[in-house]
């Protein structure tokens, strides 16, 4: 099968991607028992680049504090820029296992498959041989990497790799045929997760249809980056609903549903409504939430036109019925947040993505303080660990000192005046590793001031007649 997927070179490109897709279909749903998790877990989201500094977990947990306010969980980026699956095995014990999860998550495959074996000028045979050998290597090494999780009773959710546009028109290299070699790749996991019980995520199908959708009216989209492979924050947000999908998590924030005429309540879901009284032809009440609305990034906001968060991720439902005709001004504690006609008000207002109101404003703080979290993880703390992962090959148990591994480092950086992945990690390392524990001890932080700020408080609604 997988000799007639990759094909030699020159039957590569759409014809290739066509066969990768017919097989994906056979997948369609990208989820298989992925539960959400409880209070108290510690996640490991285990990847590549696309982890290290990516933010697809950044939206997951920021659901997690918005829609569960009190239920703690940890999520610990354990992404390495460059890594594959055999890579991943070797930094397991300290890199992983060292947190104590009670789950992970695990996407690779993108440094694995061999990108740089497919092209038009790829078409020998031994690069069929080289590309089937990549893909059979990271399948193996894929399984090990759950049996070892298992074997430390951590729940495992396996993520189907993001894709490689090779179809979009722009300036870097299609690379015809990596994407359905890719495929191959995102297969295996499917079929690993069903062997070994594992939760599954479909990131590469879901991706792949939007691309493709996209693609047919303007041949420049991608939704991943110009380099074809890494996604900017719509990519990431789309991985992000998928994730939040396969977990069969709520639609809801709250819903209030109310009687104007009667002064009453006649539906309510994730809130207590109190105080309900009717005035002057319009309603007066107060709510004490559950949850808090998502505020989503004006960075990932083109995403809202691929898939249907605001629909199925993240209603905050004002419904008001016997309301006569005309406009209508809503009050939350004093202030104006919005004109509505009494029809959309009685067909129901999804307040949600309403920026004024007082709950958006506190979700926001959330946000903030759960994106300064991500940055200094990614961005310090995941570099360290990349650097020592990928230049000092670290084990477990091996010394993590500065002193020790300074002068390494900076010979690097006297070996490569131009800028490469070599300067940049050296660069980091010696800017961050002496900060490390003040590091981490800022994330802790956060983390505790993110569980201070997502607390709902009681509001008071008022909807008058204009």
């Amino acid at each position: 099968m997988q000799r007639t997927i990759l094909g030699r070179n020159r039957r590569c490109g759409a014809a290739v991607l066509a066969a990768a897709l017919v097989l994906v279909s056979a997948w369609a749903g990208g989820a298989a028992g992925v539960e959400p998790f409880g209070a108290g877990e510690r996640v490991c989201l285990v990847g590549d680049s696309i982890t290290h500094g990516g933010s697809y977990h950044e939206f997951v947990w920021l659901f997690y504090l918005t829609r569960f306010p009190d239920r703690e969980v940890r999520m610990i980026n354990c992404g390495v820029c460059g890594d594959t699956a055999g890579g991943t095995l070797g930094r397991l014990a300290w890199d992983v296992l060292a947190h104590k999860p009670t789950a992970a998550t695990v996407m690779l495959g993108m440094n694995d498959f061999g990108c740089g074996l497919y092209g038009p000028d790829k078409t020998a045979d031994r690069f069929e041989k080289q590309r089937r050998e990549r893909i059979e290597k990271h399948a193996g090494n894929m399984r090990k990497i759950v049996e070892k999780l298992k074997e430390g009773s951590i729940r495992v959710v396996l993520i189907t790799p993001s894709i490689f546009d090779d179809s979009a028109e722009l300036k870097s290299a299609k690379r015809a045929g990596a994407n359905a070699g890719l495929g191959i790749c995102a297969e295996n996991v499917r079929r690993l997760a069903a062997e070994a019980g594992t939760g599954l995520v479909d990131f590469f199908s879901i991706m792949n249809r939007i691309n493709r959708e996209q693609q047919d009216q303007d041949p420049t989209f991608t939704i991943v980056g110009p380099d074809r492979v890494h996604p900017r924050m719509p990519g990431h947000f789309v991985m992000a609903y998928q994730f939040l999908k396969a977990q069969g998590l709520p639609a809801y924030v709250a819903k209030m549903v109310l009687d104007a005429g009667a002064g009453r309540v006649k539906e309510q879901e994730n809130c207590e409504i109190s105080d309900v009284r009717a005035e002057a032809g319009g309603i007066a009440f107060d709510c004490l939430e559950k949850a808090l609305p998502f505020p989503v990034h004006k960075g990932a906001r083109p995403a809202l036109k691929w898939v249907p968060f605001m629909e199925e991720l993240n209603r905050e439902d004002l419904v008001v019925t016997g309301l006569g005709a005309g406009r209508y001004e809503l009050a939350i504690d004093g202030e104006l947040v919005g004109e509505y006609a009494a029809e959309a008000l009685a067909a129901g207002v999804n307040l949600a993505g309403n920026d004024r109101t007082p709950q958006y404003r506190q979700a926001l703080k959330v946000m903030t303080l759960n994106a300064e979290r991500r940055s200094i993880e990614a961005g310090r703390l995941r570099d360290i660990a990349a650097a020592e992962h990928l230049f000092l090959k670290r084990k477990a148990g091996d010394p993590s000192d500065f002193e020790t591994n300074k002068p390494f480092f900076e010979r690097l950086l006297e070996e490569n005046p131009q800028y490469n992945i070599r300067k940049r990690f050296a660069m980091s390392y010696l800017k961050n590793k002496p900060e490390e524990e003040k590091n981490r001890a800022r994330v802790a932080q956060l983390t505790e001031q993110m569980y201070e700020a997502n607390k709902p408080v009681r509001h008071r609604f008022v909807l008058r007649r204009k």
